[in-house]
């Protein structure tokens, strides 16, 4: 199914990893551009984060947290 949203991409894949971590894939025209994996903590409190950017070579880290 096309994606429908951030014009730089077309089309989302998520695979689970293990039962706290998700892997998304953001494409277009099926060449990944970004690849970001989420993890949920065990209590579930907060998430850490990683964008990997693979046009502009940058990886981003960040952690949100549960409000």
């Amino acid at each position: 199914m096309p994606y429908d949203g951030e014009p730089r991409f077309n089309r989302v894949s998520v695979k689970r990893i293990d039962a706290n971590t998700i892997e998304e894939t953001s494409k277009f025209n099926d060449k990944p551009l970004v690849i970001s994996r989420m993890t949920t903590s065990v209590d579930g409190k907060s998430m850490n984060i990683t964008a990997n950017d693979l046009e502009a070579h940058q990886i981003e880290r960040f952690t949100a947290t549960k409000q």
